[in-house]
């Protein structure tokens, strides 16, 4: 299929360190080796070279932070798509639901193509809870346009009732893939020190000031180690901040953010990797981070959520309490059992490789229409 990709977001740049750059990135990849064409609709690119796909940048150069000049240039990105549409004949509109972005179900049915509406988040909720929205009435009412009547995947269940309230008409989910012969990778060399590691953008329900307290905690029960974060975000220098005030200090290495090429390179020397995500009534995410430390053959722990348990099954320490107090003891089970580690690393990679791959999570989306319609009686 020619397949036109939509993503309005500006805060998912093409070639980004995000994870949602990483997402649409590995999309591209294996739609491309399933022997599908892409051709990527954005605002951001930082890195052409890392798609497969033929980007089309509707730039706009005063895109600013605030609400309203995010609708202004959601206008223009609407107006731009119909034109460049005009010029290729595509079978497929693949959508990723953004912040303000509400006219690609016109578009399709104004091209008269099958449209497929990606959901990784209830994004204006999201925006409002964690960072700041002040057209809040805007955004729901472009949420629900974007949904309503739309094929929809969700990339975990709990995004379900969110998806059929704004009126989709089918629904399916899909977890996140993970790009698994990239991580075929010799575990590195750590001259004897046990290294615990974190991938990821620095957020605050990510959980990380709890696994600085856990690092703390070891430390005051006389244990060796490091701990290694690779990423960046909003949080970062409040997290350093901590770190610096703790008498493990000299023990705790922040990476910053790293191309996705290396993210392997960087797992590759951890012994355990962690996500301690802040517990939440409504957690939705499928998380990247999990998938890439189960195909780098080392031991999960994280906080026990529906959607982290449908990836790991129990072959990862999954924390109803991600505390300090639970971190560190989860994280010594695994420094005082190599035998244990071995057996989660192993049979994590292998279920990930089976199960997880990119190109069959690709596959499954486009090649096989397996979207519910009676949605009552199949979520309820």
């Amino acid at each position: 299929m020619k397949i036109a990709y939509i993503l309005f977001d500006p805060g998912i740049a093409i070639g980004g360190v995000k994870g949602a750059s990483v997402h649409v990135a590995r999309f591209c990849q294996s739609a491309k080796r399933l022997g599908h064409e892409v051709h990527l609709f954005v605002t951001s690119v930082k890195d052409l070279s890392a798609v497969d796909a033929t980007v089309h940048q509707i730039y706009f150069d005063k895109v600013k932070s605030n609400d309203l000049s995010k609708i202004e240039a959601s206008k223009r990105f609407a107006q731009a798509l119909r034109e460049e549409l005009q010029r290729y004949d595509f079978d497929l509109i693949y959508e990723r639901l953004s912040l303000f972005f509400g006219e690609g179900g016109k578009i399709a049915a104004e091209f008269g193509l099958r449209r497929i509406l990606e959901i990784n988040a209830p994004v204006a909720k999201e925006r409002a809870n964690h960072f700041l929205l002040a057209e809040h009435a805007k955004a729901a009412e472009d949420e629900r346009s974007a949904i309503v009547g739309a094929d929809v995947v969700c990339v975990t269940s709990a995004l379900i009732p969110y998806a059929a309230s704004n009126g989709a008409a089918r629904i399916r989910v899909v977890p996140n893939g993970v790009a698994v012969d990239d991580f075929e990778l010799p575990k590195a060399q750590q001259f004897g020190l046990f290294t615990i590691g974190f991938v990821g953008s620095l957020k605050g329900w990510h959980g990380v000031e709890n696994l600085l307290l856990a690092a703390e905690l070891l430390h005051e029960r006389g244990r060796s180690f490091r701990v290694k974060i690779v990423g960046e975000g909003p949080r970062g220098e409040h997290l350093r901040q901590l770190a610096s005030s703790l008498s493990c200090a000299q023990s705790i290495e922040f990476v910053g953010a790293v191309p996705m090429s290396d993210v392997p390179k960087e797992i590759a020397t951890f012994d355990v990797g962690v996500a301690p995500y802040v517990r939440s009534n409504d957690f939705y995410f499928s998380p990247l981070k999990v998938l890439e430390y189960m195909a780098g053959g080392i031991p999960v722990v994280a906080t026990d959520t529906p959607s982290i348990r449908s990836i790991t099954l129990d072959l990862a320490i999954l924390l109803t309490d991600p505390g300090p107090i639970a971190l560190s003891s989860a994280i010594e089970l695994i420094m005082d059992n190599p035998s244990l580690a071995h057996e989660l690393s192993a049979k994590a990679r292998a279920r990930v490789v089976e199960k997880f791959s990119w190109d069959d999570t690709v596959a499954e989306i486009l090649e096989r229409d397996l979207f519910i319609e009676d949605l009552d009686a199949a979520f309820s």
